[in-house]
């Protein structure tokens, strides 16, 4: 097969375009990501080993009106109302209210979603109702579930908490006693909620980090460089068979020499003009090699390259 470098070239070109189809489908999805953080990071930053939110303000279905951070700690349950994965936790909601125990102190009550104030009360979360419309609280902490905070007065999430855990109300106090001394520094919350991250709008972390060196990369580069490579000694093997290229000596004493054609017996008025024999290099016009590709000389028979 004598274009054989094609099938390299092929293969490697297909390697390219399979990644670059690839790489074209996840821009939007980088996009995507890339906007999430940029908005979280208008409401989030860190400072002292903790989050820090806000300023903001957020209101509720009857009239309630809250600022995060207030002038004092204070404790911020963030929920979705009726979430499956939200119900265990206000149900112990429910049990630390009716056990007498209650919370610490009134929390400020945050839904990310639909807040009805009838359906809060009856789970003990209805203190100071109010909806995160915006997402702006909810997003850059990264939360999906019901979670309790404790933010103090400079907008610091000291300690991030669940009310099903064991020893939740003492945890709660104990955070709260420490954000209201100035003294004391914001300590590491346990099982802290994450920063808004690929894996929130559904892009897988390994995608988002892809190695330069991809397989399909190199292995389409090696195609291709195997293909050039062989285009390019195949053309010069025909080139160097057709007696092209620069002129040769032998070309130019056919004519000096006054040669004849061993086809039609003519003589050779141009170098250019003259090819010969692969086997015994008897001399042909290449017009006649056309005519004959076959070496006219008795008992040769071999191919004449024009």
């Amino acid at each position: 097969m004598r274009a054989w470098f094609v099938i390299p070239i092929v293969l490697g070109l297909g390697l390219l375009g399979l990644y670059a189809a690839e790489e074209f489908q996840l821009e939007g999805q980088r996009t995507r990501v890339a906007a999430v953080k940029r908005e979280a990071s208008q409401q989030i930053r860190f400072g002292g080993g903790a989050k820090v939110v806000g300023p903001m303000t957020l209101s509720g279905p009857q009239g309630a009106s809250v600022r995060i951070p207030d002038t004092r700690p204070r404790i911020v349950n963030v929920w979705l109302q009726a979430c499956p994965d939200c119900m265990p936790r206000f149900e112990a909601s429910r049990e630390l209210v009716e056990a007498g125990e209650g919370w610490p102190e009134a929390p400020i009550n945050v839904a990310y979603g639909s807040a009805n104030a009838q359906w809060a009360e009856r789970y003990g979360v209805a203190d100071e109702l109010v909806v995160d419309a915006g997402s702006n609280l909810v997003r850059p902490l990264g939360i999906s579930t019901f979670t309790t905070l404790v933010i103090d007065a400079e907008g610091r999430v000291v300690h991030t908490d669940y009310v099903d855990r064991a020893g939740f109300s003492e945890r709660v106090r104990l955070a709260l006693a420490k954000a209201g001394s100035p003294a004391s520094a914001p300590e590491a919350s346990p099982e802290a909620s994450p920063s808004p991250s690929s894996a929130a709008v559904g892009v897988p972390e390994s995608d988002l980090r892809r190695p330069l060196e991809d397989p399909r990369i190199l292995a389409g580069m090696v195609f291709l460089a195997l293909g050039v490579v062989g285009a390019g000694l195949t053309l010069t093997l025909r080139q160097t068979e057709a007696g092209g290229g620069p002129l040769q000596p032998w070309q130019e004493d056919l004519v000096v020499g006054g040669r004849r054609c061993s086809g039609c017996a003519g003589r050779f008025d141009e170098p250019s003009e003259a090819t010969r024999c692969t086997g015994c290099e008897a001399p042909y016009h290449r017009t006649c090699a056309k005519r004959a590709p076959q070496c006219q000389t008795q008992g040769c028979g071999k191919r004449i390259p024009v």
